[in-house]
């Protein structure tokens, strides 16, 4: 897991995306005795840029989740051809390390990794046909026994450590080592020397997180483990990777078998299932009395045939939607299939933790376009200090997720909303989902019971809804500056800048 800039200095320590596993050999064994053609392990999985994976099935890979945690992926390489993907799920027991974690005593950071569920899989837009998948080794007894690596990053010797800037995509070597520790989510090695050492020695070094290490099963190789970490001691900023004695700790594949099956299952069902029926419900009070909006899309020969009921005054909308009672008078249309699919994806989507969302639903243009109106609607004093003050707390990132998260959890209005959507698919499986969120845009959801902040959730239901639903506009509303802007009016240092004002006249 090796960030740029501000968490350059983790790179050393772990195997991740910006900076991960590759092959350290030993220094008395040449290079050249270490390197193999590509089509000796041919279901390894370049990720973009850097980061590996394995070919696991002929329409999934596996790597670890911090290899992946940017955006979506597009394509991976396999046997130098590249392949489109379709989706990545993330195990929702992944989180990146705070900051904090990166530097001092790595003694934190150590205790961090150890209970993080650092995988990830990568559907594939078509099934590979030219490379044969890896089986998953669902044994308990890896300890003791000789692994294979493979990766394509970052060399050196164990004398002298991994080489200085060395290219984290290179040239493909392979190296052995004895699993000598296991636990319930990991297991390690150590990369010993001279007579402890095996003939081709090795550890990954930076470049290839997600590189599979593989262990003989009965004459084949299984994957065991994917490169992730590795075992620093003293202070972060002092860590030196690829050094004889380090301990590498690689993902224990065996322990999240049930999960690769269980979502590479939910997946294929998805794929055969047809949505026979979608019902969007929203629901509401209005000065005490009930109201609501409910719309149901049925499948129809070429796309879904929509209807649908309001029932609340008709004062509200035209007051709130300019008059369009003819429009409602007859709520019939019809929905693409593919806005329909759009729907039905998101239960495909990995989990997003709050703190994700709102980081980029208040992100830094959302703070320079908003700067201006929040300063002005606090009750401040105005002079340079208070504008400085206000404007150095405003534009902290961290601050704004800390403040848009308080308005988030709060309870604002009193009209209690509640949204619910109901997936009907082919065979009878239900899908559910639903929100009580009294916060615009709704972004927090239950999706079967598990918590997401998908902020493509409401714009995904308000394009199934007429353009006119209350319920369609609000749960899409841009978050406004005003929202969160008490946060900032009680914060000490804006108040005691705004009191200095006082002092200046």
């Amino acid at each position: 897991m090796l960030l740029r800039t501000r968490m350059a200095v983790a790179a050393a320590v772990l195997a991740m995306a910006a900076g991960a596993h590759a092959v350290v050999i030993r220094d008395d064994v040449p290079d050249g005795s270490y390197r193999v053609a590509p089509s000796e392990f041919p279901a390894l999985v370049d990720l973009p840029g850097e980061g590996h994976g394995v070919l696991i099935d002929p329409r999934w890979v596996l790597t670890v989740a911090h290899a992946v945690r940017f955006g979506p992926v597009k394509e991976v390489t396999i046997l130098g051809i590249p392949r489109a993907v379709k989706a990545k799920v993330v195990h929702d027991g992944f989180a990146m390390p705070g900051a904090e974690l990166l530097k001092g005593d790595s003694a934190p950071l150590v205790a961090f990794l150890s209970k993080n569920d650092d995988v990830a899989l990568l559907e594939l837009e078509a099934p590979v046909e030219d490379v044969a998948p890896v089986p998953l080794y669902d044994g308990r007894d890896e300890k003791g026994k000789i692994a294979t690596l493979y990766g394509k990053g970052a060399t050196g010797n164990g004398l002298t450590g991994q080489v200085k800037d060395s290219p984290h995509r290179g040239e493909l070597r392979r190296a052995n080592n004895v699993i000598d520790t296991v636990d319930t989510k990991w297991i390690g090695y150590t990369f010993d020397r001279g007579r402890d050492a095996l003939p081709l020695e090795g550890q990954l070094g930076d470049g290839d997180s997600g590189g599979p290490v593989l262990i003989d099963d009965g004459g084949r190789p299984t994957l065991a483990g994917l490169a992730d970490w590795k075992m620093p001691t003293g202070s972060v900023e002092s860590f030196r990777p690829g050094i004889y004695g380090q301990r590498t700790f690689q993902v224990r594949v065996s322990v999240y078998k049930p999960w690769i099956e269980k979502v590479m299952a939910f997946a294929r069902q998805m794929d055969a299932a047809e949505v026979e029926k979608v019902t969007i419900e929203f629901g509401w009070a209005t000065l005490g009395a009930a109201a609501g909006e409910t719309y149901v899309l049925t499948k129809d020969a070429t796309d879904y045939l929509i209807t649908g009921d309001v029932n609340t005054s008709e004062s509200m909308y035209d007051e709130m939607v300019h008059g369009l009672a003819s429009d409602r008078a007859s709520i019939t249309g019809h929905r693409s299939l593919g806005q329909v699919k759009a729907l039905r994806e998101l239960w495909r989507a990995p989990p997003v933790l709050r703190d994700s969302a709102l980081s980029r639903l208040v992100d830094e243009d959302w703070a320079k376009s908003n700067e201006a109106s929040v300063f002005a609607s606090l009750y401040l004093n105005r002079c340079s200090a208070s504008e400085d003050a206000f404007s150095k707390r405003f534009m902290d990132a961290r601050r704004r997720v800390a403040a848009a998260a308080s308005y988030f959890e709060g309870g604002w209005t009193d009209d209690y909303p509640r949204y619910r959507v109901s997936v009907v698919l082919s065979g009878g499986k239900v899908l559910s989902m639903q929100s009580h969120m009294q916060a615009r845009p709704t972004i927090q959801w239950f999706l079967d019971d598990v918590e997401t902040w998908n902020p493509d959730i409401p714009n995904r239901i308000a394009a199934l809804v007429p353009t006119w639903s209350i319920m369609g506009r609000r749960i899409t509303s841009r978050l406004e500056g005003a929202r969160i802007a008490d946060e900032f009016g009680r914060d000490d240092a804006i108040q005691q800048a705004s009191a200095r004002c006082l002092l200046k006249h």
